[in-house]
């Protein structure tokens, strides 16, 4: 899929149904786009989870992170503009993964 396809973006879009959640996943993938194509997906992505503020999302992802330790941060993103949670680190590909504490609601 080409996220700057009117096509691919309807059969993208076509895969969000009312009532459900909705999960967009990814995994070790941002390397290996360019800064403008992942702008394109990601933009995309954040107005198909605003389209009805009723219906939850979230968006985890497993990519490189800040943490020499861990190396890759697992990240989740609510269908909350801006409130991305880092979850845990782990090494490239999962194992081992250090879960970090999260505020309780």
């Amino acid at each position: 899929m080409r996220a700057g396809n009117p096509e691919d973006r309807v059969t993208l879009l076509s895969y969000i149904w009312p009532d459900e959640l909705t999960v967009i996943w990814h995994s070790v993938f941002r390397q290996y786009i360019e800064a403008q194509e992942w702008a394109a997906i990601e933009a995309s992505i954040l107005q198909a989870v605003s389209v009805d503020p009723g219906r939850p999302a979230v968006w985890p992802a497993m990519e490189p992170g800040h943490d020499h330790v861990t190396g890759f941060a697992l990240t989740a993103l609510t269908d909350a503009p801006g409130e991305e949670r880092v979850l845990a680190g782990c090494r490239d590909h999962g194992p081992p993964v250090r879960w970090r504490p999260q505020p309780r609601a």
